[in-house]
Protein backbone atom coordinates (compact mmCIF):
# COMPACT_ATOMS: atom_id res chain seq x y z
CA UNK A 1 0.00 0.00 0.00
CA UNK A 2 2.83 2.59 0.82
CA UNK A 3 4.54 1.71 -2.58
CA UNK A 4 1.38 2.97 -4.12
CA UNK A 5 1.52 5.90 -2.57
CA UNK A 6 4.54 6.59 -2.93
CA UNK A 7 4.64 6.25 -6.45
CA UNK A 8 1.27 8.48 -6.39
CA UNK A 9 3.26 10.93 -4.66
CA UNK A 10 6.37 10.87 -7.35
CA UNK A 11 4.08 10.57 -10.62
CA UNK A 12 3.06 14.48 -8.84
CA UNK A 13 6.24 15.86 -8.66
CA UNK A 14 6.67 15.20 -11.88
CA UNK A 15 3.30 16.54 -13.01
CA UNK A 16 4.71 19.43 -11.28
CA UNK A 17 7.75 20.17 -12.64
CA UNK A 18 5.83 20.05 -15.79
CA UNK A 19 3.54 22.19 -14.97
CA UNK A 20 6.24 24.56 -14.08
CA UNK A 21 8.03 24.29 -17.05
CA UNK A 22 4.53 24.97 -18.85
CA UNK A 23 3.61 27.60 -16.96
CA UNK A 24 7.71 29.82 -17.58
CA UNK A 25 6.86 29.12 -21.73
CA UNK A 26 3.02 30.60 -21.54
CA UNK A 27 4.75 33.54 -19.44
CA UNK A 28 6.99 34.44 -21.87
CA UNK A 29 4.49 33.91 -24.59
CA UNK A 30 2.34 35.80 -23.14
CA UNK A 31 4.62 39.03 -22.99
CA UNK A 32 3.21 39.79 -26.25
CA UNK A 33 -0.49 38.24 -26.20
CA UNK A 34 -3.17 37.80 -23.45
CA UNK A 35 -2.09 36.42 -20.46
CA UNK A 36 -5.15 33.91 -19.80
CA UNK A 37 -3.05 31.28 -20.70
CA UNK A 38 -0.66 31.86 -18.30
CA UNK A 39 -3.18 32.29 -15.48
CA UNK A 40 -4.68 29.35 -16.41
CA UNK A 41 -1.27 27.42 -15.76
CA UNK A 42 -0.66 29.24 -12.50
CA UNK A 43 -4.11 27.75 -11.75
CA UNK A 44 -3.09 24.24 -13.00
CA UNK A 45 0.09 24.63 -10.76
CA UNK A 46 -1.56 25.34 -7.27
CA UNK A 47 -4.14 22.58 -7.97
CA UNK A 48 -0.89 20.46 -8.55
CA UNK A 49 0.80 21.54 -5.21
CA UNK A 50 -2.72 21.22 -3.35
CA UNK A 51 -2.32 17.47 -4.30
CA UNK A 52 0.85 17.19 -3.31
CA UNK A 53 0.40 18.38 -0.28
CA UNK A 54 -2.36 15.97 0.88
CA UNK A 55 -0.54 12.94 -0.40
CA UNK A 56 2.53 14.83 2.00
CA UNK A 57 -0.19 14.81 4.83
CA UNK A 58 -1.37 11.59 4.10
CA UNK A 59 1.75 9.86 4.05
CA UNK A 60 3.09 11.58 7.01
Amino acid sequence: MYYIIYIGYEIGLATLLISLVECWKAGRRSINTDTTEAELMTTRIRLECLKLAWLWLFLH
